[in-house]
């Protein structure tokens, strides 16, 4: 151990020799204690608890580093939320917008069929030969083709 000295409030001083012995007064007059066992006992408590405070101090400033370190993962959940709102927001606009487009689809597709199947009904009323054979229909003969007088494939060219 090595010799230490203490400065006490009042002024004195404590000194700790290197063989334990335990000095007390003012510096340059001071007189050995003879009961010193019980003051190494002190200032070894006295030691401990200046490491105790050294070590809450420490303590304090990662307390401080940790209430910063917490707020800001506050302000990244906060954000990720806030992030997460937004992307629920947006899926839902898309997903509206694919069945509005879904929809709209299925209406043309519907179109096209009907239009693909009035097309190929005037292509087969145009292909069978029996329409430009004369027919009795009613007072007089008649052939259908002429009586249609191209009506049909005017009409669809108009769609």
């Amino acid at each position: 151990m090595s010799e230490r000295t203490y400065e006490l409030p009042s002024g004195n001083e404590l000194t700790v020799a290197k063989n334990n012995t335990v000095w007390y007064g003012f510096p340059g007059n001071k007189s050995m204690l003879s009961d010193f066992y019980s003051i190494l006992d002190l200032l070894d408590l006295v030691d401990s608890l200046q490491q105790q405070v050294k070590k809450l101090s420490e303590y304090k400033v990662s307390s401080k580093q940790f209430g910063e370190l917490y707020d800001k993962a506050i302000s990244v959940v906060r954000q990720n939320e806030s992030n997460q709102k937004k992307a629920d927001d947006n899926y839902r606009a898309l997903l509206e917008e694919t069945i509005q487009l879904r929809d709209q689809l299925a209406e043309m597709q519907r179109e096209r069929d009907r239009t693909i199947a009035e097309l190929r009904e005037d292509l087969e009323f145009y292909a069978e030969n029996g329409n430009y054979r004369e027919r009795i229909i009613g007072w007089g003969p008649e052939i259908p083709v002429i009586k249609d007088g191209g009506r049909r494939a005017r009409k669809s060219l108009a769609e």
